[in-house]
């Protein structure tokens, strides 16, 4: 076989040796790209069912704060319970904000996360997410929420 014919053969292995390495790094890519979003899908659900959580022990701390303090009106209740009941609602409010901020910080990973697929892509967030308007809000601030599964 002419040197020349190997020479060519092998420079024509050496880029199909590179043409494959080329794919599986970005097979990898892919991979790894897909992981990350799944990871903050699943951190913008935690931070969603939290949020749910603390909007419920928020409006049942304020609940009871009123009941208490309706109670202290009438003659049945004293100060101190109704400042352990205040006491409460505040870290419930707290609570709540913390809350919020988890979902606003994992909803930021997500987007951050989706933008990452390029510009060609049509959005995981689209699909997957139903945008709402948050309570205590204003409403030029939007959100997204989980759809249950």
């Amino acid at each position: 076989m002419p040197a020349q014919r190997r020479d060519a053969r092998g420079k024509l292995q050496t880029l199909d040796s590179q043409l494959m390495q080329l794919d599986r790094q970005l097979s990898y890519a892919s991979d790894q790209v897909q992981a990350e979003v799944q990871d903050a899908f699943s951190m913008l659900e935690r931070a969603y069912e939290f949020h749910k959580q603390a909007l419920k022990r928020e409006e049942l701390a304020t609940l009871v704060a009123s009941a208490e303090r309706e109670q202290l009106r009438l003659g049945r209740s004293d100060i101190l319970r109704v400042t352990l009941r205040e006491q409460a609602k505040f870290e419930a409010d707290i609570l709540e904000i913390t809350a919020r901020q988890e979902f606003w910080r994992a909803e930021s990973d997500l987007r951050a996360a989706d933008a990452s697929l390029g510009p060609e892509s049509p959005g995981l967030i689209r699909e997957a997410i139903d945008p709402v308007v948050p309570q205590a809000v204003p409403p030029v601030v939007q959100q997204v929420v989980p759809q249950p599964p």
